[in-house]
């Protein structure tokens, strides 16, 4: 039986007198994609941020391949093996395409991403490796060829895929995605789940939050949902698309559980 790549264990993130996440437990097992979904405002963004340590958890564990990582910086936490995208673009406009993804490689190099315009030879080894990781990485996403592009030129939807390509510049083996979908049209979005596939056939992993259910039944192994900081059901597409206590969450329905 597989071990968990992903533990959160009793997870909760309280703001003063406000409870957001409220002792959430789920695993995320190797080569898996699996969905948070929910209301807004449910916890999902607050729950992402805490495993990858944008902020502290309150209580509780999260477990990395076997290694608590509650405590981590968020580099570290990268370095092993965690990278996300966010809600809104993280894009830098006056870059080109491979220059925001090496961006998310300098965290491997000793000399740092910028240190290269110095002239030093490490520092130039390291910008060379970026920029072939770089390039790989694009590959993937089908955006090598506009490479050299300034990144504000591309159309929004192919921004996205720039985002995608950083997160997985570095190999991770878990890529959490916050609201992928965003913005996308049709189009968009089928093109993105099937890079998402083509990447799974590769070994990533996937943790992401969407509110795009067609996209979400259609792609994840399993879903988890969240309402009000707390886990209200686990299952698969089938299973969730059933539940009861999921149904009066999305309809607002009354259900008595374990009547």
């Amino acid at each position: 039986m597989k071990k968990p790549l992903l533990e959160i264990s009793d997870l909760t993130k309280q703001f003063g007198g406000v409870i957001a996440v409220n002792k959430v437990n789920f695993d995320v097992y190797p080569n898996e994609i699996v969905a948070v979904i929910g209301p807004n405002g449910a916890g999902k963004t607050t729950l992402f941020n805490m495993i990858t340590s944008i902020i502290q958890a309150s209580q509780g564990d999260i477990r990395f391949n076997g290694k608590s990582i509650t405590t981590k910086k968020t580099y570290q936490v990268a370095k092993m093996g965690i990278t996300r995208t966010f809600q809104n673009l993280q894009i830098f406009n006056d870059m080109t395409v491979v220059e925001n993804v090496m961006v998310g490689y300098h965290i491997r190099t000793k000399s740092g991403f910028f240190a290269g315009g110095f002239g030093f030879s490490n520092a130039r080894k390291d910008n060379q490796t970026a920029y072939a990781k770089a390039t790989e990485a694009l590959e993937l996403v089908g955006l090598k060829e506009r490479k050299d592009e300034l990144a504000k030129n591309l159309p929004y939807g192919l921004q996205r895929l720039v985002e995608i390509a950083r997160s997985i510049v570095m190999e991770p083996s878990l890529v959490l995605l916050d609201e992928p979908m965003a913005g996308l049209n049709q189009s968009e979005s089928i093109e993105l789940v099937r890079i998402i596939l083509r990447l799974r056939k590769r070994g990533y992993s996937f943790l992401f939050v969407e509110h795009d259910m067609e996209m979400v039944m259609g792609i994840a192994d399993r879903l988890i949902v969240v309402e009000n900081g707390v886990k209200i059901a686990e299952g698969t597409p089938a299973e969730i698309q059933q539940n009861p206590v999921v149904i009066a969450a999305y309809l607002g329905e009354e259900v008595l559980v374990n009547a």
